[in-house]
């Protein structure tokens, strides 16, 4: 049985694509917990919104990243450092795919503003999550 976390990032992969094909407004919670094969009321216990239900996927993509920035070594550049990264810890099918997934969410914030507030949930921990990272590359302390 799947842990929470696991739980709430595989319905979010279903709710990112029914709101890709069918839009925000038309997809139901009802037609999300479908998707899943779970209750409506479980699929409400999980997310606080319908459209809060793309979080998992967003974060997921934006601990990848911070994750992808904290190995970063001094003498490397950048550029570097993501050629080496990517070879070192590769992503698999499902981390592509949710990648993938999550640039087509963050993408149709132009086209789907009720996604926007759950884009700038994810968006604030990822600047949080930049905080430690920013203060090891300056050698400063992450208070």
């Amino acid at each position: 049985m799947p842990n929470l976390a696991e739980a709430r990032l595989s319905v979010s992969r279903l709710a990112c694509a029914l709101f890709w094909e069918r839009g925000v407004a038309a997809t139901s919670g009802d037609d999300i917990a479908a998707a899943a094969g779970l209750s409506t009321r479980t699929i409400w216990r999980y997310f606080r919104t319908k459209e809060s239900c793309v979080e998992p996927v967003l974060a997921k993509s934006t601990d990848r990243f911070i994750a992808v920035l904290d190995r970063w070594p001094p003498e490397l550049s950048l550029a570097e450092h993501l050629v080496a990264d990517a070879v070192e810890h590769p992503m698999s099918q499902q981390d592509i795919e949710d990648e993938y997934t999550a640039m087509r969410i963050a993408a149709s914030t132009q086209t789907e503003p009720a996604l926007r507030t759950a884009y700038l949930m994810v968006h604030d921990q990822l600047e949080r999550g930049f905080i430690p990272v920013i203060a090891k590359r300056l050698r400063l302390p992450d208070d």
